[in-house]
């Protein structure tokens, strides 16, 4: 990842949590947003590897955008990403 101020950090995962507005205009990842430039996703699942989304209006469920709907999302995504970093952990074992 690659900071405003020049910085970097290597990262396995980023989890963006929208919070009350979907802003897009910032992220300059082609692949993470669709022509009309709103984010793609699917039940928080980027298709740009390592990325993922809680809390966006209508991501699975109403309440998913909603302090006490976005946990079921949170899990999911969580899920997720634990499942990915296992599966990039056991191929990288047997390498």
């Amino acid at each position: 990842m690659r900071f405003a101020d020049g910085g970097v950090a290597d990262i396995d995962a980023l989890i963006w949590a929208t919070g009350y507005r979907d802003h897009s205009e910032w992220m300059g990842i082609p692949a993470a947003k669709s022509p009309d430039g709103s984010f793609v996703e699917s039940r928080g699942v980027s298709p740009v590897p390592g990325l993922y989304f809680v809390g966006r209006s209508w991501q699975w469920t109403r309440g998913s955008a909603l302090l006490t709907g976005v946990g079921a999302d949170a899990n999911y995504v969580t899920a997720q990403i634990m499942r990915t970093l296992a599966d990039h952990h056991a191929s990288s074992q047997r390498t």
